[in-house]
């Protein structure tokens, strides 16, 4: 599907209850999203979103899209409101590296397949949650947590998995 556009900067991205879309790659080279992004119940849509994404200017929603597997931002470095990752099937890794502040809350939960996450750069989120990823190591958890400020919650993630290399 063509979303009918080529820009790196958009406004507003909202994709929810689309049980066959597979792909949006009008979004790919996407850098600067100027409003939220929403991307809830898409069981068959991928990762819409490539490398390039840097600013989202808003909340970031990526709940129940079961076809996601990775959600990699290596350059995202603004989210200006809520993250939320939660109850993505098949997501296996969240890696934003790059992203040092999240104003609001920060939320990944119930993420069944997930086992690893990387937020090197996070200094702070004012509520930041991480619950019920079964395979998801703790350490993991507990090292970012070790150097972001702000209120902090996990539990029913993985207690006895090992982060040593």
């Amino acid at each position: 599907m063509s979303l009918g556009f080529t820009p790196d900067t958009v406004g507003a991205v909202t994709i929810t209850d689309n049980p066959l879309l597979a792909s949006a790659p009008d979004l790919v080279n996407v850098s600067h999203v100027h409003g939220a992004i929403d991307l809830e119940r898409n069981p068959a849509l991928a990762n819409p979103f490539g490398t390039p994404l840097a600013r989202v200017e808003g909340r970031m929603v990526v709940v129940d899209s079961a076809g996601i597997t990775d959600l990699q931002f290596p350059n995202l470095v603004q989210v200006d409101s809520t993250l939320e990752v939660t109850s993505n099937a098949a997501l296996q890794s969240l890696v934003l590296p790059a992203l040092s502040d999240v104003a609001d809350r920060l939320s990944i939960a119930s993420n069944p397949a997930l086992h690893h996450i990387d937020f090197s750069s996070l200094v702070h989120s004012d509520d930041f949650e991480v619950v019920d990823n079964p395979h998801l190591p703790t350490c993991e958890v507990l090292a970012v947590f070790a150097h972001t400020t702000g209120a902090q919650q996990q539990s029913g993630n993985d207690d006895t998995a090992s982060c040593d290399p």
